[in-house]
């Protein structure tokens, strides 16, 4: 019999009992980042309480992330664009600045204040609305569970 991770709907190895650590990635510089949520936890099959806090977890990263939107709506002082291969960059905010006109506009040089504020905001938007779209596969999931015969 075939068993799945509860979380990421993987068909994971269970031999003793709980799903194998799975869902890292050994990146260029040598580090391990973290297993999937539902390493070490019972099969689907068998349970389904590994889903709850995983959505209570997605909750909260959400409602971060909505706030992470809104202080970038209201047009910090200052903006750091950040990159993988060079030192941070701080912008400050250009004098008369608007806001709705920048993001309206929506195309900007990446090494300006406006650049990097719609950058921000558009990766901010982009993930919020995958995180809504994990949340609801989540809660299907967990909806829709039967244990297994």
């Amino acid at each position: 019999m075939s068993f799945h991770c509860q979380i990421c709907e993987r068909e994971i190895k269970a031999t003793t009992g709980v799903i194998a650590h799975h869902g890292y990635t050994r990146p260029g510089w040598g580090q391990q980042t973290r297993s999937c949520d539902g390493a070490r936890e019972l099969p689907y099959e068998v349970s389904r309480d590994a889903i709850k806090p995983a959505i209570n977890g997605l909750r909260i990263f959400l409602g971060n992330q909505k706030s992470r939107l809104q202080e970038y709506l209201e047009a910090p002082e200052k903006i750091t664009r950040r990159s993988a291969y060079f030192a941070p960059v701080v912008y400050g905010r250009p004098e008369g600045f608007d806001v709705e006109k920048t993001l309206a506009y929506g195309s900007f040089n990446p090494s300006t204040y406006a650049g990097t504020l719609v950058s921000i905001v558009y990766d901010l938007n982009k993930m919020i609305k995958e995180i809504d779209r994990e949340i609801d596969r989540l809660q299907a999931r967990y909806d829709n569970w039967v244990k297994a015969a």
